[in-house]
């Protein structure tokens, strides 16, 4: 995925999935479709993710039912902003 060319928006994305600000609703979420862990980086305007799964994961199916949680869609709404 590409963030904004804008470091200041970068800096608020960082902040916005920091311990202290990421929603709790979100991460348990990720848990509860069976990504054990998550990390993001970030390389210029680049970002990766790097999660852990069990060996039997199937990523569409457990991304489908991540976008049926309650608050995934207003999440994903509140990042789109500083995402190209």
């Amino acid at each position: 995925m590409e963030l904004k060319n804008d470091a200041v928006l970068i800096a608020e994305y960082i902040k916005r999935h920091s311990e202290e600000e990421a929603w709790p609703e979100i991460r348990a979420g990720i848990r509860s479709v069976g990504i054990l862990e998550m990390e993001i980086y970030i390389l210029g305007t680049n970002t990766v993710m790097i999660v852990e799964t069990p060996l039997d994961f199937d990523w569409d199916t457990a991304m489908a039912k991540l976008a049926t949680l309650p608050k995934q869609r207003e999440w994903e709404a509140y990042m789109a902003e500083l995402q190209n």
